[in-house]
């Protein structure tokens, strides 16, 4: 499962996927929400994340790319 948003919202969500036992392949988010990365889930910065499309193909383990996440 591939996260892409930045604030709150997106690590709450990302803290109930990992408390139900569902993979975080990668978040993805702008480089100033970089900080707020968990040191346990991998994070890239983008500003598009379309750029790096192939990239969440290669890396999702399960087909979903959850978005939109703004707190």
């Amino acid at each position: 499962m591939i996260f892409v948003g930045e604030g709150a919202l997106l690590w709450r969500a990302v803290q109930h996927a990992l408390d139900h036992n569902l993979a975080v392949d990668l978040v993805c988010g702008p480089a100033l929400a970089a900080e707020a990365a968990r040191p346990d889930v991998p994070y890239r910065a983008v500003a598009d994340v379309n750029s790096v499309a192939a990239e969440l193909v290669a890396v999702g383990t399960d087909g979903l790319v959850l978005q939109r996440f703004l707190s």
